[in-house]
């Protein structure tokens, strides 16, 4: 099965998270980077973690019709040194198009090298999946043997650190993505609404529409029972002053670059005071929902602790199936599973 994820350049911060997330779940990674552009460290980041998923890449030159093959082979050379260095290993580079004139070069290489790569892939499926089964057992186990040991002399347990540790990992990715929509999405917004040629009140809509996305996955990142969440959230106020008409669309290309510059200087440096000011409303919001969260978790963990002879029963049995010793010494090393 084939999954397009979201690009790491997009707009929204989840969205890029989804990409990041859908990884451990692959097999294969293609790797998407235009024949006429310089690589990224957003391209980078992705190849290595990519790699880093255990899943196999492989680099994709695009649109490799609109440029020469001068031009195409010095971008795989430049794009192999590159990417080789960065992940000291030797990356796969192909230069494709799906253009009508090349479209038996395109199934060719499917053929060649695809079909062979994903028949070879789905013979080693069922061991990688076993391997990464095994190795998630093993950091149950080594947690459950933590949290024994972490028990005081009374028996009393203490606080289970996961669903906190948890909360603050959910935190730290949702400030990025509001980090993020300050930094990116005025821009962002001035572009498509120039491409769209938006007047004033679409591209005031628009704006709050995303902070309104924005807002509505944070919320829910950190709480799955959000419909039952009455904290009220920020809103995004801005709203532009109308502009004449836009250009007629005979203008084409030009006309969107005209639109985007006059949007730009007319709304640009609002636009931008806007969404930081929502962003940093947004944080607050999200450090006080964080903060109450963890008072939460912690006033009903102390409500009901775990009980010692339980956990013990779990070990051993966990153990068991792992053929592991039931002693609750060092905690297994998941690596050493791999």
């Amino acid at each position: 099965m084939f999954t397009d994820t979201p690009g790491l350049g997009a707009l929204q911060g989840h969205a890029r998270a989804a990409a990041l997330d859908y990884l451990p779940r692959s097999d294969l990674g293609l790797l998407l980077i235009d024949a006429s552009a310089t690589l990224t460290e957003l391209e980078r980041d992705l190849a290595q973690a990519v790699q880093d998923s255990g899943a196999a890449l492989r680099v994709l030159l695009t649109k490799s019709d609109l440029v020469d093959s001068d031009a195409v082979r010095e971008q795989r050379a430049y794009l192999a040194c590159q990417l080789g260095a960065a992940l000291n290993t030797t990356v796969q580079i192909d230069a494709l198009s799906s253009v009508p004139a090349r479209r038996d070069e395109l199934r060719a290489w499917r053929e060649r090298e695809l079909q062979p790569l994903l028949a070879s892939l789905h013979v080693d499926a069922a061991a990688r999946s076993q391997t990464r089964s095994l190795s998630l057992a093993r950091l149950v186990l080594s947690s459950l043997r933590l949290a024994a040991r972490e028990q005081d002399p009374g028996g009393t347990a203490t606080l289970d650190s996961a669903p906190l540790l948890a909360l603050d990992a959910a935190a730290r990715t949702q400030h990025r993505a509001i980090a993020e929509f300050s930094e990116r999405a005025p821009a962002a917004l001035l572009q498509r609404a120039a491409q769209a040629r938006m007047g004033a009140a679409a591209l005031g809509t628009l704006a709050a529409d995303v902070a309104h996305q924005l807002a509505q996955q944070t919320r829910a990142a950190l709480a799955p029972d959000a419909s039952e969440d009455n904290a009220a959230l920020p809103a995004f106020d801005w709203q532009a002053t109308p502009l004449p008409a836009p250009p007629p669309r005979a203008l084409g290309a030009l006309g969107r670059a005209w639109q985007h510059q006059r949007l730009q200087s007319m709304f640009g440096p609002a636009l931008e005071q806007a969404c930081r000011s929502y962003a940093a409303a947004l944080h607050a919001w999200l450090d006080a929902h964080v903060a109450a969260r963890q008072r939460q978790l912690r006033a009903g963990q102390s409500a009901g602790a775990a009980d010692p002879a339980q956990l013990a029963q779990d070990i051993a049995r966990l153990a068991a199936a792992l053929g592991i010793g039931t002693g609750t010494g060092t905690p297994i090393d998941p690596a050493r599973s791999q």
